[in-house]
C-alpha cells in the first residue's frame, strides 16, 4: 500500500512531465539576468558619452548687459558684453522691458565670425512705450 504523500509526489512528477512535453523544458540556468543588466549598463554609458560629446561640440555664447540708458520714451541704448568660445558667428536677443515686465522692444545682436573671447557691442532698441530695464538672452 502506498502512502498518500507518495501519491501526491507522483502526481507532481506527472504534471511536470506533461508540461515539459507540451511546452518544452526550461534551460537549467534560467534567464541570464547578469548579462542583460551588464548590457543595459554599457548601453546607458555609451548613450551618455555620445550626449556629452555632442554638448562639447556646440559653441558656447554668453552675454551680459554692461549698461543701458533710456534715451526717450521709444528708444533705449544698450551695451552688451558677448563672450564666445569659438570664432563662429554669434547672436543674442536684447529685450527692453516695461515696468510690468512686458517686452516692449527687441533686437537681435549679431557678431560676425571673428576672434573668440569677449566683445562689447552697443545697440539702440526701439520700444513701443517707455522701458525701464533690459535683458539679454537666447544667445547662440
Amino acid at each position: 500500500m502506498t502512502h498518500p504523500a507518495d501519491a501526491d509526489a507522483d502526481a507532481d512528477v506527472d504534471v511536470d512531465e506533461a508540461l515539459a512535453a507540451r511546452y518544452g523544458r526550461r534551460p537549467a540556468g534560467g534567464v541570464p539576468t547578469g548579462k542583460i543588466l551588464a548590457g543595459l549598463v554599457v548601453a546607458a554609458l555609451l548613450a551618455w558619452a555620445l550626449w556629452a560629446a555632442a554638448g562639447q561640440q556646440r559653441a558656447s555664447v554668453d552675454a551680459v548687459v554692461r549698461s543701458y540708458r533710456v534715451q526717450s520714451e521709444h528708444l533705449v541704448s544698450v551695451t552688451v558684453d558677448i563672450t564666445r568660445s569659438t570664432s563662429k558667428e554669434a547672436q543674442c536677443t536684447v529685450s527692453a522691458l516695461a515696468t510690468d515686465h512686458t517686452a516692449v522692444g527687441e533686437r537681435v545682436v549679431r557678431l560676425p565670425a571673428g576672434n573668440s573671447g569677449t566683445q562689447s557691442v552697443t545697440v539702440a532698441v526701439r520700444t513701443e512705450r517707455e522701458a525701464n530695464s533690459v535683458d539679454v538672452d537666447d544667445c547662440r
